[in-house]
């Protein structure tokens, strides 16, 4: 049989201020609303019970505001990644045309709020989206392909310290829905899967995941295999949100 060789789960942050605003009154960084608050509790506790060796988030705030809870819960040390960021990357405005890039949280601003968090060393003082430019279609592909690669070396690095006993590690992300969608696409647009979906049937194309969803996937000996999608079993009808 394949060898599982890690898994990586794919967290979808709380619902977002902006996620409850019409797009004229969204800003650039939003935190978490209340029902975020909430959202990202339960999640915290949920993923207590999972055996979560490696956390990682985006640095925008709703991403820090949502792993914040799972250290509660769970004492891993996350480390703010400088390439886990929403699509486009951190804007102000809302038409076309109109869209001006920002530089969201600096490094200090972060370590202050979040202490002991590893800090991705590309993230400078003027903040982690400082000195770039919005995403074209083209950039989002890259990057992707980019994390995708950096997923992979983190399996590796873990397999050779074969940490706790085995090479089967669970790393968790914190991130966004489109990126999550654009990271799936890449994961799995590997024509030599057996089990890669047919893309425009593929249930991250037809359904936007949920605040908080948990999305599975498993590395088998050059394949990518998503287990599970959109899966929020921790939250109550109630609380579902995009």
């Amino acid at each position: 049989m394949p060898t599982l060789q890690g898994r990586f789960l794919l967290i979808r942050h709380a619902q977002s201020a902006n996620n409850a605003l019409p797009e004229h009154q969204r800003v650039s960084d939003p935190g978490i609303t209340q029902l975020g608050v909430e959202q990202s509790d339960r999640l915290g506790q949920h993923l207590s019970s999972l055996p979560i060796t490696h956390l990682y988030c985006s640095g925008f705030l709703r991403s820090l505001e949502t792993t914040a809870a799972i250290v509660k819960y769970s004492k891993l040390k996350p480390y703010v990644h400088a390439s886990l960021f929403e699509v486009k990357g951190c804007y102000s405005g809302h038409r076309a045309g109109e869209l001006k890039p920002e530089a969201g949280l600096g490094r200090a601003a972060i370590a202050a709020k979040y202490v002991g968090w590893e800090i991705d060393p590309q993230i400078s003082e003027s903040g982690w989206f400082f000195g770039r430019t919005l995403e074209t279609d083209e950039a989002v592909t890259q990057r992707t392909r980019s994390v995708a690669s950096w997923m992979l070396d983190r399996l590796t690095d873990v397999r050779q310290a074969n940490l706790n006993g085995t090479d089967a590690a669970l790393h968790a992300m914190v991130i966004h829905a489109d990126f999550i969608v654009a990271l799936l696409r890449t994961l799995t647009s590997d024509a030599s899967n057996p089990k890669s979906e047919d893309a425009a049937n593929a249930p991250w194309i037809q359904n936007e995941p949920y605040n908080t969803s948990l999305t599975m996937l498993e590395r088998y000996e050059g394949v990518w295999q998503v287990i599970q999608y959109n899966q929020t079993d921790h939250l109550p009808p109630a609380m579902l949100t995009i």
